[in-house]
């Protein structure tokens, strides 16, 4: 993965959820997913994250955020 990649944020249900001024997006960047995640991350609940999504965003922060989630 790269920062520039395409990702469909209807794959990643929290994503989705937090993307709701944005839901008519049928991709978004790696980048712009990390953002999103960083800008709303008071409104994730992580208890109903699944498990493909908890290792995207893993893997966003360590490729995209370099080691670094800003919350």
């Amino acid at each position: 993965m790269n920062e520039e990649q395409f990702i469909n944020p209807q794959e990643y249900p929290v994503l989705h959820a937090i993307l709701w001024d944005r839901r008519h997006l049928a991709r978004m960047s790696a980048r712009e997913a990390l953002s999103m995640y960083e800008l709303r991350w008071d409104y994730v609940d992580e208890s109903r994250m699944p498990e493909h999504e908890k290792l995207f965003l893993k893997e966003l922060i360590q490729v995209v955020g370099k080691g670094k989630f800003h919350v």
